[in-house]
């Protein structure tokens, strides 16, 4: 039985999760088995990522059943999962992109086009790194020639790959991008052809990180949750290594703080939904807010007054602009963080308005 024709009838039938598209595809092929009742003899040729590759559209298909409910913030998601780097293919990430751009989401394409970019420069700083290593081996020892040419293939490719997703990006930053957005990308794009990082000349104004001064760099730099991110970076690396690092651990520490059910109950309520994902630029979101704000609500989220929002309590990327600022201030990417302890949640979202009685009521 064709594919493509499978998960179109299914589709008709699928009743998603919306948890996240990975989870949903493989329900997808469960329920595709179902409705084609034993006439696929191999399963496991539905499942997640075969959707995602070349069988007759499937992948698309789902693609836009979300974006027709509403789930934009699920497809980007998908582009963001870290195993997706070099191995992404551009036939998917491209076609989803289009879809954006045509329901009015031209900022969604271009953050999932900094992501790949990112995850694809990561690569290649890491190749162009054992190719100087293999280069200098195969200078003292002509047997080295092998390792060498493996090194300096991988380069090439990673070279290619990244100038081709800048080059096919440019035209949606240059849409849609915001200021800081164009910048990274002609700093990336000049930073990679040069075969050397940038780095900030200037004395760091402080070499240490405190809480005051913390909450003074989250609570400037722009009105919305949006613009104090998009300057974040160009403020944040005016520090030391040190300090940045240390900014970016608090901010980690104080989303994983608000990774609590009620919380969620807050997002959910507040967005008529809220995804994995979703939940945390909620989190991001809530730091962004300043240390009053933050403090408030996770002493009492159904005091929260929705009079007072303005736009969808997102903000995507908070530990990417402090790693862009670590970049900027020593030329190479900072070094992973310590990971805070959070209690798994599995929240039942028909509990949340008993949670927040007093925000449901207002919301009602």
């Amino acid at each position: 039985m064709d594919t493509t024709l499978l998960i179109a009838d299914a589709l008709d039938t699928f009743r998603p999760k919306f948890r996240s598209l990975e989870d949903d595809a493989l329900n997808l092929a469960d329920h595709a088995r179902k409705v084609a009742r034993g006439k696929v003899p191999d399963a496991a040729s539905l499942r997640f990522p075969a959707l995602a590759h070349a069988r007759g559209g499937a992948f698309e298909q789902l693609v836009a059943f979300y974006l027709q409910r509403g789930r934009a913030d699920l497809v980007e998601a998908h582009y963001k999962i870290d195993e997706w780097g070099r191995g992404l293919p551009h036939r998917h990430l491209r076609s989803s992109i289009r879809r954006f751009v045509a329901i009015g989401e031209g900022p969604r394409a271009v953050r999932c086009w900094e992501h790949y970019i990112r995850k694809n420069a990561t690569m290649f700083w890491d190749d162009l790194r054992d190719r100087d290593a293999a280069a200098k081996k195969l200078k003292k020892d002509a047997s080295q020639q092998a390792a060498f040419d493996h090194h300096k293939e991988s380069f090439d490719t990673s070279r290619r790959v990244v100038l081709e997703a800048i080059a096919l990006a440019r035209r949606y930053f240059e849409a849609y991008g915001t200021e800081r957005e164009k910048a990274w990308l002609d700093r990336v794009h000049g930073e990679i052809l040069a075969e050397e990082r940038t780095r900030i000349a200037q004395k760091p104004l402080q070499d240490q990180m405190d809480d005051a001064l913390f909450w003074h760099l989250v609570g400037t730099g722009g009105q919305t949750a949006d613009e104090r991110l998009d300057t974040l970076p160009d403020r944040l690396a005016a520090y030391s290594a040190a300090a940045i690092k240390t900014f970016g651990q608090m901010a980690t520490d104080r989303v994983a703080e608000a990774c609590r059910e009620d919380i969620w109950a807050l997002a959910y309520l507040l967005m008529d939904g809220c995804s994995d994902d979703a939940f945390e630029y909620f989190r991001n979101w809530l730091v962004l807010q300043g240390r009053t704000v933050f403090t408030s609500i996770l002493a009492d989220p159904d005091a929260f007054d929705p009079a007072t929002l303005t736009g969808k309590p997102l903000a995507e990327g908070l530990l990417n602009a402090v790693e862009q600022a670590f970049v900027m201030r020593v030329g190479k990417d900072m070094p992973r963080l310590r990971q805070p302890k959070t209690k798994r949640l599995d929240p039942k979202e028909d509990d949340f308005a008993a949670m927040l009685p007093n925000l449901a009521g207002r919301l009602s």
